[in-house]
């Protein structure tokens, strides 16, 4: 079997998914070739592992250019985020991820940057000014809200990226597959769809979930992916056929039990002992998209189909039997 390997899209072209972002930035940077001159200011909004860092690498590619690439959130003090900005090359990509963990002072210097081609620094009560190559900043954020709204206006380009669909995702997990050499029975087919549907709407769990599927078969010593190892997979994972993991479940029972009677999100957090957070930006999301709980001014409430699913894997989970040969066991 192969090594892993990178399995991010090197082009748009093989880019699953986002379409209407993706024909937008595919005629930006053909623009900007053709004019030469650095592609125009993008940022990029979305739940975690829906491609961000993938189409700002795509980005830098296309263009023929370097990226630099840093978490926002790592950049303590002006002098750090001047170093970066000053060491790119003609047209090179800055990709910073999180871009909303800047400070204020540091997000003025970055719009400064980006619109005015240079940055200042104060030293010995004299202003110097720096000059800039034309570059390209790609901003990533799960929290596009925290960004100043000077900072905000300075973006060319400015996208939402949603929730993937599962065919998108069923293709994902097939290139990945392909990618790192997994053989697949005669219902390939079905083994990506098994794994899209509880991919959570994003490519990064759709690969790990590959790359688990991988590992279960190669413990139990079969030669290809099949349906029943993919199903024992997620089984020993905890999740169910929504993707949905034990701490999910704990959350719809609580609303469940109470069905038809809001839940306030600080109520949830004490009752399941998770931070409010956590609730909001990773639970939440899955179970809005999937229509299973709907926010209320009064709270969180359950909707018909939350019941409907925790009652067949409840039953599913009874009538479970095991599908593959368990690991061998390891000597030393």
């Amino acid at each position: 079997m192969s090594k892993d390997k990178d399995v991010r899209p090197a082009s748009f072209d093989d880019y699953v998914g986002q379409r209407p972002t993706i024909e937008v930035l595919r005629r930006a940077v053909v623009a900007a070739r053709h004019g030469d001159r650095a592609c125009g200011h993008v940022l990029l909004a979305g739940m975690p592992g829906c491609g961000k860092t993938s189409l700002a690498q795509i980005v830098a590619a296309e263009m023929g250019t370097k990226l630099c690439a840093a978490v926002a959130t790592a950049i303590e003090h002006k002098g750090e985020l001047t170093g970066l900005l000053t060491t790119l090359g003609r047209h090179d990509v800055l990709f910073l991820d999180e871009i909303h963990g800047l400070s204020s002072t540091m997000q003025e210097l970055l719009y400064t940057a980006m619109e005015d081609g240079h940055v200042d620094l104060s030293a010995n009560r004299r202003v110097v000014r720096l000059p800039l190559q034309p570059f390209t900043l790609v901003g990533a954020t799960t929290r596009a809200h925290l960004l100043t709204g000077p900072l905000r206006d300075r973006f060319n380009y400015r996208f939402q990226l949603e929730h993937y669909s599962v065919p998108d995702l069923a293709t994902i997990a097939k290139r990945t597959m392909g990618r790192l050499g997994i053989r697949l029975d005669a219902f390939g087919s079905d083994v990506a769809d098994a794994i899209a549907r509880r991919s959570r709407g994003t490519p990064r769990v759709t690969n790990n979930h590959v790359r688990a599927c991988r590992d279960f078969m190669e413990s139990a010593g079969e030669p290809a992916l099949t349906l029943e190892i993919a199903d024992a997979t997620f089984d020993a994972l905890g999740l169910d056929s929504l993707g949905l993991d034990p701490k999910d479940r704990e959350y719809l029972g609580v609303l469940c039990e109470r069905l038809g009677s809001p839940v306030g999100v600080t109520t949830l957090a004490a009752q399941l002992g998770i931070e409010r957070g956590t609730i909001e930006g990773i639970i939440e999301p899955v179970l809005l998209e999937l229509g299973l709980i709907a926010r209320t001014p009064k709270g969180r409430i359950a909707l018909p189909d939350a019941v409907k699913h925790l009652h067949r894997h409840t039953e599913r989970g009874r009538a479970r039997r095991p599908a593959v040969n368990p690991a061998p066991e390891v000597t030393s």
